[in-house]
């Protein structure tokens, strides 16, 4: 098959044979096994490690995992619902570029994908990521007026992350993709269910991120000053090229932005940080840039080999952040773990 003709096939193919191309190229990679263990198997002890309490404020994964440890065993319910959780994330996503572009999905998604997105939800398998932005695009894709829905999902995706989960809420409501209502009352309740899980279930109150983070203030410190331009660069890796493409940047949108900046330099990984509270604006910016990069690709065919290039091989992974194995590795070891 001639190069040229590979972009004639179906969309769904292109992006079917894209996704496997890019999880061959740069495997999986799966995180806080240990943590999953301890927390499931010792439901409602607290782990004497700093590290691992600040897990309990992200309690969906424990709660949805721990019924069926007993059922399943915990490396296969571990594996199960990291593999799930991403594959939820990729048909709700998959849903809402059709419902969004009807006119083709391809662009929209190659622009998503130049982002660290997939790279980070593939190699941080394990933490509840999948479930937190499958939630956000479920909440896009919700109409307005299924507030009792709306509401439903918004506490499940603080379940997934408080901190972050309140953060995308907002940034929801300041992009106009959620009104305001649905998104207090599921902060609330979010909030609301993760204090009572803490000081009423569990044998005493985990430490908060807040105070973890305060623990590592001099090595944050010095994150940001070894090489502060490459960090911000990592935070959106190639997409920060399309920024300059954008038609208007409204003033809330790049406020948000220095906003998300700032947070991410109060963490260890701020790649992920940064990506996962974001989402909402990439979203919103990817929107305008589709039409645009149409246009370009439309005109130079080879804007389309960029975009693909962008998407297999991640910003990241050309400076040595890359961990995790191949994919067949990870079938291998699934197989292994059925009884």
């Amino acid at each position: 098959m001639h190069l040229k003709s590979f972009w004639r096939l179906p969309q769904t193919v292109i992006l079917a044979c894209l996704t496997g191309m890019f999880l061959l190229l740069n495997g999986v990679a799966f995180i806080d096994y240990r943590h999953f263990e301890y927390i499931t198997s010792h439901f409602r002890d607290v782990s004497p490690l700093c590290n691992v309490q600040t897990l309990y404020s992200s309690p969906l994964t424990f709660f949805i995992g721990y019924p069926f440890t007993h059922l399943l065993g915990t490396n296969l319910t571990y594996h199960l619902l990291g593999t799930g959780s991403l594959a939820l994330f990729g048909l709700l996503l998959v849903t809402a570029l059709r419902k969004n572009y009807p006119s083709g999905i391809l662009i929209p998604a190659l622009i998503l994908a130049s982002t660290p997105l997939f790279f980070i939800l593939t190699h941080w398998m394990g933490k509840s990521d999948s479930f937190l932005l499958a939630g956000v695009l479920a909440l896009i894709q919700l109409p307005r007026q299924r507030g009792l829905a709306l509401t439903a999902v918004g506490t499940l995706v603080m379940l997934c992350h408080q901190d972050i989960g309140t953060i995308l809420l907002v940034t929801m409501v300041i992009l106009e993709l959620l009104a305001w209502g649905p998104s207090l009352i599921s902060i609330l309740l979010g909030r609301g269910l993760i204090w009572m899980y803490h000081h009423l279930f569990l044998s005493h109150p985990p430490i908060s991120r807040i105070d973890f983070a305060l623990t590592f203030i001099p090595k944050l410190i010095d994150n940001v000053q070894h090489a502060p331009t490459a960090m911000i660069f990592w935070t959106l890796g190639y997409f920060w090229f399309w920024i300059f493409l954008l038609p208007y940047l409204r003033r809330r949108e790049w406020l948000l932005g220095l906003f998300f900046l700032a947070v991410t330099l109060t963490t260890l990984d701020f790649t992920r940080v940064f990506t996962l509270m974001v989402f909402p604006l990439i979203w919103v910016w990817t929107q305008r840039l589709s039409p645009v990069l149409t246009q370009e690709t439309q005109r130079t065919p080879a804007w389309l080999w960029t975009l693909a290039l962008m998407a297999l091989f991640p910003f990241q992974v050309q400076f040595g952040f890359m961990t995790g194995s191949t994919i067949g590795n990870e079938i291998v070891h699934l197989l292994q773990l059925i009884p």
